[in-house]
């Protein structure tokens, strides 16, 4: 006998379960806040979706979930089986050219993150976060219902709540009705949360519809060993598609093919029909299991709100549609739908996760306003959605740049079928027939590709994708500034007196040391004084610069005894300026005092034998773990296209730790032994200079103010020369600048 409906009450409240919502659950877990998940899936999707997970991504996991990320690297084949981009003929035919994606990108980029980045389905991703990590799983403060369809939602000024029903026979209730705080909804494109606040999608829709076949393929591997790649644009006068190696190493593939609607439609890709394609597409006879058949459609769009949260606009149209409660907000793909040309959506996803977490643990915990939420999130979040559709859109035009060269332009399909739509007088069969012919007759040209250096029109052709490729006019794999500089220029960040610093999506020169406020701080590599009797312990640990805030939550948790942390804002300074941030920060409210920790490290150069050592004890090449050919047992080898550094993350229990005569107010000593924080902080002074046109300028100090999500609050410049009051004032204002953006309490 089943029991009746359940009803309960939480803090959060999370709708999708996918990596999205399970990094989001994590992150609140390692708060202590109490939330539900609910997912209308029991077990995560078959069918790969997004498969790379950027530098910015992986930062967030090796800070905040070590266990997972270690699994994923683990699992990351060399990566000479996934940097490239194949443009062929067929999968085992004729290659036209290839672009290695990590040669491409400057090698700044790779000293420039502590973390790998990877090559992985979305599916495989989730499943580490769920077994691994134990993310989602049942606990004292994560309740997990699964297999339960949201179906309505209903909204106070209180809270928010959900009615949900079951979508299996066999869950012990028919139906849960969920009371929380905040509702986050994380339940994917076609968001339930989002449409019950009646939030619109603005930007380009349904730009192209696609099949998605998911497959193996026995027998190919061997066949692709000279010619390894991620992805594999096969232009042919069968198909014109593309092959997504999803782990090449066990074949396993998925196949996308466009199709135009009205004129085809998805039922015409049957299993026989897609099977026969993708065997023109790979160039050989190899037997195929076909494990599912999809169907999805691109959009280039972002929520016209992030969430029922008020803003001027809204107000002053009297909107009613989002009851502007602030208590209800959309992250991933319920609030951006990306074109997959670049392979952002997971990754900003994730990346929302990280942002809406730590300011919902501060307001939960009474430690700030819910302000944060309706003036920070939005105001960050959705920008950098809007930067991020304009760039697919734009990678996605150069994409369909390299069919254009091979002479199959697709915009010229999208005419056929959009003039084939406005002929409504012929009968649909005949405009149907009208353009199933012109999609073949374009394509049959590219028949000429297969033998194309013995004839004059492949070989004109493929010169042409040659030099396009090689102009550097094609699909990337990384965008530095995407991954590594991506900045917030409103929200909860002390705004600039100068706009010297560039935006992420700008062509300046990466550098990997632009230090600006609103992005996320640079890497570099950290090392804890210890003192003369922990030399030897000191050596053995290095923590990125990246990793700080995280390092300091391990250490609240710690400190609290309940392994829970309370996200904390960071004062970054110069060892020798330690004790004018420890006085500044007692000058604020006391309550406040216990949000900050000072960072103190020191910009002196350590001894070339202490370099030598850091050197060899961990500037190391990543590991990565491959399969060996012949005996097909697991191997550790270094991979010598990764430039990666990293080393252990230090332990919160043995940091060192100075207080004053407030116990609560800890500053922490460090040592940058490779001078990239001096090098970052003088950049920064100079840039500037610069901007203000100043001549003359006298040396600077830098002072950083680091939010809980890594990003900088604020940068403050003293003259060297300030006298210990001056200083102290400065930091005072500063970090009473930084209270009232972030709405502490």
């Amino acid at each position: 006998m089943k029991a009746g409906v359940l009803k309960k009450k939480y803090d959060v409240g999370i709708v999708g379960s996918g990596p999205v919502g399970l990094v989001l659950s994590g992150l609140l877990k390692r708060c202590g806040i109490r939330h539900a998940l609910i997912d209308r899936r029991k077990d995560p999707v078959i069918h790969p979706q997004a498969h790379f997970l950027n530098a910015r991504s992986m930062e967030i996991a090796q800070s905040y979930f070590p266990n997972e990320y270690n699994e994923i690297v683990k699992m990351l084949p060399d990566s000479k089986y996934w940097r490239d981009f194949s443009y062929c003929h067929t999968l085992t035919g004729t290659e036209l050219h290839r672009v290695n994606q990590f040669q491409r990108t400057d090698s700044t980029f790779w000293e420039s993150t502590p973390s790998n980045v990877a090559h992985l389905a979305q599916n495989k991703f989730e499943t580490i976060l769920r077994t691994v990590g134990g993310q989602g799983s049942a606990d004292a403060l994560v309740s997990t219902y699964r297999g339960y369809s949201v179906k309505g939602c209903t909204y106070s000024p209180e809270s928010a709540t959900f009615r949900a029903e079951s979508a299996f026979p066999d869950n012990v209730h028919p139906a849960i009705e969920l009371e929380c705080k905040y509702l986050i909804g994380a339940d994917g494109a076609s968001s339930t949360v989002r449409n019950s606040l009646g939030i619109a999608m603005q930007g380009e829709e349904a730009m192209q519809h696609l099949v998605n076949v998911h497959f193996s393929c026995p027998g190919l591997r061997p066949l692709l060993r000279p010619r390894p790649a991620m992805l594999y644009f096969t232009f042919n006068e069968n198909m014109v598609a593309v092959f997504v190696a999803h782990d090449a190493l066990s074949d396993e593939w998925v196949c996308q093919i466009p199709y135009f609607p009205p004129f085809q439609d998805r039922k015409d890709f049957t299993e026989e029909v897609v099977r026969k394609m993708i065997s023109s597409g790979i160039g050989a006879s190899l037997p195929l299991k076909i494990m599912s058949i999809n169907s999805w459609v691109m959009h280039a769009q972002v929520a016209a709100k992030y969430g029922n949260t008020a803003d001027s606009a809204s107000k002053s149209r009297k909107e009613s549609y989002t009851k502007n409660y602030n208590n209800v907000f959309l992250v991933g793909d319920a609030a951006h739908r990306f074109p997959p040309s670049g392979g952002f959506g997971m990754n900003t996803g994730i990346q929302d996760a990280h942002n809406l977490a730590w300011k919902l643990a501060l307001v939960l915990k009474g430690k700030a306003d819910s302000q944060i939420l309706s003036e920070t999130y939005e105001k960050e979040r959705k920008p950098t959605a809007e930067s991020i559709t304009a760039l697919s859109l734009y990678n996605y035009r150069l994409s369909a740049g390299a069919a254009t060269s091979l002479g199959v332009d697709p915009a010229l399909a999208i005419a056929a079928v959009a003039a084939a739509n406005a002929a409504t007088m012929l009968p649909f069969s005949v405009r149907r027939a009208a353009v199933v012919k012109a999609l073949e007759t374009g394509a049959s040209t590219l028949k000429w590709m297969k033998d194309w250096e013995n004839n004059m029109l492949g070989g004109v052709r493929v010169r042409a994708l040659q030099k396009r490729l090689d102009g550097g006019k094609s699909l990337p794999l990384i965008f530095p500034h995407v991954d590594l500089e991506s900045k917030y220029i409103q929200g909860g960040i002390v705004a600039p007196p100068t706009r010297f610093a560039q935006t992420h999506n700008s062509r300046a020169t990466f550098t990997g040391l632009r230090l600006q406020v609103g992005a996320r701080l640079p890497h570099f590599w950290l090392r804890p004084s210890l003192g003369p009797d922990l030399v030897a312990a000191a050596a053995q640990l290095t923590v990125s610069s990246v990793q700080l805030p995280a390092l300091m939550d391990d250490f609240d948790s710690i400190a609290a005894n309940d392994g829970a942390s309370t996200p904390s804002v960071l004062l970054m300074v110069d060892s020798q300026y330690a004790e004018q941030g420890v006085a500044a920060l007692k000058k604020l409210n006391p309550s406040l005092q216990r949000l900050f920790r000072v960072i103190s490290i020191s910009s002196s150069a350590a001894s070339t034998a202490e370099k030598d050592h850091l050197n060899l004890q961990h500037q190391f090449q990543v590991p990565h773990f491959v399969v060996d050919e012949d005996e097909e047992t697991r191997e550790v080898k270094n991979d010598q296209s990764f430039h990666h550094r990293y080393g252990p993350v230090c332990s919160g229990q043995i940091l060192p730790k100075w207080t004053s005569a407030d116990s609560h107010i800890h500053a922490f000593d460090f040592q940058c032994a490779t001078g990239r924080w001096q090098k970052m902080n003088e950049s920064y002074v100079k840039h500037q200079a610069q901007e203000q046109s100043e001549s003359g300028v006298k040396a600077h100090s830098v002072a950083v103010i680091l939010r809980p999500d890594g990003h900088v609050a604020h940068v403050v410049c003293a003259e060297e020369g300030s006298s210990v009051a001056e200083r102290t004032e400065l930091y005072r204002d500063a970090l009473s600048r930084v209270v009232d953006v972030l709405h502490l309490m």
